[in-house]
């Protein structure tokens, strides 16, 4: 038992230990420790009180040791599976690229030892045999994957998600939608957004043109969805990231707009209203959004050692299963 200074009984907090496989952008090897933007898994898991060791895996040991030494960490190496076997971790972390998603949850699912949870980068996988494959021996083994959808883990995202069921906003009439870097890599981003924040099914109407992207096999395309009912069009399109990143939703309500820009940090809410002249304008209006200060990948951090805790349905609405809706219109079937 614990004790506060002033001799009150504290809870002692049940530490965990994490392995991230991949040291690239996403794991942290850009960030800087000292800061408070939290944006990748390594400043994640370093800053949550529940996780006591964090050790990091990469092919080329230099980055894995490079990410380590971020933390004043000597737990770095090039082989998941002897790492996996010394460090005996609780939850592990996929970062490394699509292509090699499949082949590491599979050898992580039939080893020896097998951690309580996976944390995946998405997408998922490369297609969706490799996807069914995935759910069954994630079902078999008993390891639940959670995908790191980081929209699904926004504070603000949820709130506006919780407006538009109210009818907040009115009607979906139609929404254009500017995104970079890759179909299977963004644009499951922007089609998750869509899923989640409506909660309805949307079907395929066209592609249109094509704009190369750094990832091998993956352009960055122009799309035209549609609720299932026709209801309302989704104007999806890509922009060549050579000139800048651009990720922004601009939704046309029937009572307002909303526009939610740079990568998410800044939400613009316009009202419906009447002129002196008795014509339709938009107001720039406060949606009066609670401000949180917690980062998506703080918030996932969150999730993860709340499960580890024992609360074993938080992680409803971020797991594999939870995402199929958003793979199956990204991902060919083989």
């Amino acid at each position: 038992m614990m004790f506060t200074e002033d001799g009150k009984n504290t809870e002692m907090i049940k530490k965990f230990n994490a392995l991230i496989i991949g040291c690239g952008k996403i794991a942290g090897i850009y960030d800087d420790p000292r800061d408070n933007i939290i944006y990748s898994h390594a400043k994640a898991y370093n800053r949550n009180n529940y996780f006591s060791s964090v050790s990091y895996c990469d092919l080329e040991i230099s980055k894995s040791k490079k990410l380590a030494s971020l933390y004043g960490s000597e737990l770095y190496g090039c082989d998941f599976q002897k790492m996996i076997n010394k460090f005996k971790p609780d939850v592990i972390s996929v970062c490394t690229e699509t292509v090699s998603h499949y082949k590491i949850i599979s050898e992580i699912l039939n080893h020896d030892f097998l951690p309580k949870i996976i944390f995946l980068e998405k997408p998922v996988c490369d297609n969706l045999t490799q996807y069914n494959t995935l759910i069954q021996l994630s079902e078999k083994k008993g390891v639940k994957i959670v995908v790191n959808h980081s929209r699904r883990f926004d504070s603000n995202l949820n709130s506006l998600k919780k407006l538009i069921s109210d009818n907040f906003f009115g009607k979906l009439i139609q929404a254009n939608i500017t995104y970079y870097g890759g179909w299977k890599n963004n644009g499951t981003h922007v089609l998750d957004t869509i899923l989640f924040l409506f909660g309805k099914q949307i079907k395929l109407v066209k592609t249109g043109k094509v704009e190369n992207s750094r990832h091998l096999n993956d352009p960055t395309l122009d799309m035209h969805f549609t609720f299932m009912d026709n209801s309302a069009s989704f104007f999806i399109n890509g922009f060549n990231e050579k000139f800048y990143q651009l990720f922004d939703f601009d939704f046309k309500f029937d009572k307002s707009r909303l526009r939610i820009e740079a990568f998410g940090n800044l939400i613009i809410y316009e009202k419906k209203a009447k002129n002196n002249m008795n014509e339709n304008i938009l107001i720039k209006s406060d949606l009066n959004l609670i401000k949180n200060s917690s980062f998506p990948i703080e918030n996932a951090m969150l999730v993860l050692s709340k499960f580890l805790s024992g609360d074993k349905d938080i992680i409803n609405g971020y797991t594999i299963e939870d995402v199929f809706s958003t793979m199956k219109l990204i991902l060919p079937s083989e």
